[in-house]
């Protein structure tokens, strides 16, 4: 990574590709125009490690909207080309029981959609809260990201639509705020669900947003 301390990116580790892999991961969730960009570091981060892993985020966000062209060092330019105002802010504490966390958030226009990860243990990130609710997912490969509300029936409707088609389930995490409230779901899946397959999934009873993403 140009410009960057060599020995502060070693330390760093894996928390460089998470940060990448969590602006993928957002930028595929959104369903407006983005305003803003910000970056939140919770914990023990110093001050010459946030500035790769923001430039890291910002390059992961940009690349599923702009292609592959977007690099480390031209992220901020395009952010400011096309108007996306970015920010960044630390809190030495935690919220989720972790040593330290990353959440990104994006402001669009049709509302703020965020996710927050770490790096609990070597070989295992994870994205912890999607929106503000608490998960456990491995952010890699293919992955059916379903908005929803908390009732019976769901996660089997979801289930037998995807069999029918073909679409083999590796891995399903749920989180949820209350009983019968707001819930999401992230499949881990083997193969494509076609853009057919996410529209019949958005009509089923209880799904809200039905979104596909790629890390």
């Amino acid at each position: 990574m140009p410009g960057f301390d060599p020995a502060t990116l070693a330390s760093l580790g894996e928390w460089i590709p998470l940060a990448e892999s969590l602006g993928r991961f957002i930028a595929q969730t959104l369903e407006g125009g983005v305003s803003e960009f910000n970056v939140v570091f919770e914990g023990e981060f110093k001050g010459s490690e946030r500035r790769p892993l923001g430039v890291s985020a910002l390059k992961g966000f940009l690349t599923p909207i702009m292609g592959p062209g977007v690099s480390w060092i031209s992220a901020p330019a395009v952010a400011a080309d096309r108007g996306i105002k970015l920010g960044e802010s630390s809190d030495p504490r935690v919220s989720e029981g972790v040593r330290r966390m990353i959440t990104l958030s994006a402001q669009t226009d049709k509302g703020p959609v965020s996710v927050s990860g770490a790096v609990l243990a070597p070989g295992e990130p994870r994205i912890l809260k999607l929106g503000g609710l608490r998960i456990d997912v491995r952010p890699q490969g293919k992955m059916i990201v379903i908005a929803n509300t908390d009732a019976p029936g769901v996660i089997g409707r979801v289930g037998t639509l995807l069999g029918k088609a073909g679409v083999n389930i590796a891995d399903m995490r749920v989180g949820r705020r209350s009983s019968h409230g707001e819930a999401v779901m992230v499949l881990n899946v083997d193969d494509d669900a076609p853009s057919a397959v996410r529209a019949e999934l958005s009509r089923l009873d209880g799904i809200r947003r039905v979104h596909w993403v790629e890390l």
